[in-house]
């Protein structure tokens, strides 16, 4: 078959790769627009860019693929768009061009998660187990008709990018499953059922300060869905400090949340409304990322001192 494919962030490399190994034929890449770098230098091209480029492959970038790609996408006389991580919302007269329909790769087991956060809300709720759903793209976003679930188990200290890697292989092993299903005539599509639907937008950096009035399972589960971008912090006497790993000390602690409870040469615990965290990777303000014990030996910080939200 002819296939347009359209994705932008690294976990969508894994599935235009898969498709990439098997006899189908990619006419086209769409992924988002390029982005000036944060310091104002250079162009940041997309991590499916990257790929698409080693490799050749056309690659079109439409600030609105409705409004500007239609008839590109029309000229090409695909059979099928796959979808993954795109960006972009596809308007009907799109999913209308292929005689196949849209499919899209979704990083969660359907109907929960829906939207464009699901591993980070996973995280977040402290599920062990996450995976990836292939469904038929519809105009309400990941509510088409599921096509195959597939779904790993998580060992629990993963962060947002560590499961999302693991995700992108097992997305393009379904991708590769799903077309040959599509090109035998022999897909069966299973509608989702809404009652159990749930719904999640992005995370946004204004809301990753830490909470230390919190559980300590969630303030890690809390840590490892903000990691590594945004990024969850908190701030010390020596700025904001994000917290990129962390694990829960499990030791009696009287004292109030937020508090500093052990300061040693190997690193610090800092009270929960249970527990304590133990910072294990951390980044200061403007610095770099590095083992928290190496971060507080180089600055003072002392039992009784107060962590803040702002």
């Amino acid at each position: 078959m002819k296939v347009i494919f359209c994705g932008t962030p690294a976990f969508a490399v894994g599935v235009l790769k898969a498709i990439m190994g098997t006899s189908h034929e990619i006419v086209a890449v769409l992924t988002k627009p390029d982005k000036v770098n944060k310091r104002g230098h250079g162009i940041k091209f997309s991590a499916v860019k990257e790929y698409a480029l080693t490799n050749f492959l056309p690659i079109y970038q439409f600030e609105k693929v409705g409004r500007d790609g239609y008839d590109i996408l029309s000229s090409l006389k695909a059979d099928i768009m796959i979808t993954a991580a795109y960006g972009q919302i596809l308007p009907e007269r799109v999913i209308d061009l292929f005689p196949f329909g849209v499919i899209n790769a979704h990083a969660s087991l359907l109907p929960k998660y829906r939207g464009a956060a699901p591993v980070q809300y996973a995280l977040l709720n402290g599920d062990t187990e996450v995976g990836i759903t292939i469904m038929r793209t519809v105009m309400e976003v990941d509510a088409g008709d599921i096509i195959l679930k597939k779904s790993i188990k998580l060992k629990g200290d993963e962060n947002t990018e560590e499961v999302l890697d693991q995700l992108s292989p097992l997305a393009g092993d379904a991708i590769v499953e799903v077309l040959d299903l599509i090109y035998n005539n022999s897909m069966v599509l299973t509608p989702q059922n809404n009652e159990f639907a749930t719904h999640t937008v992005p995370l946004k950096k204004e809301n990753a300060v830490i909470n230390f009035n919190s559980r300590a399972t969630d303030i890690v589960n809390f840590i490892r869905a903000y990691a590594p971008n945004p990024g969850a912090y908190t701030i010390t006497s020596h700025g904001r400090l994000k917290i990129l790993k962390a694990k829960i000390d499990y030791d009696e602690y009287s004292a109030v949340p937020s508090t500093v409870v052990v300061s040693n040469k190997r690193g610090i615990s800092v009270k929960c409304k249970d527990y304590a965290i133990i910072p294990l990777i951390v980044q200061g303000e403007s610095g770099k990322i590095m083992y928290a014990g190496d971060y507080f030996r180089g600055r003072t910080v002392n039992i009784g001192d107060k962590f803040k939200e702002n």
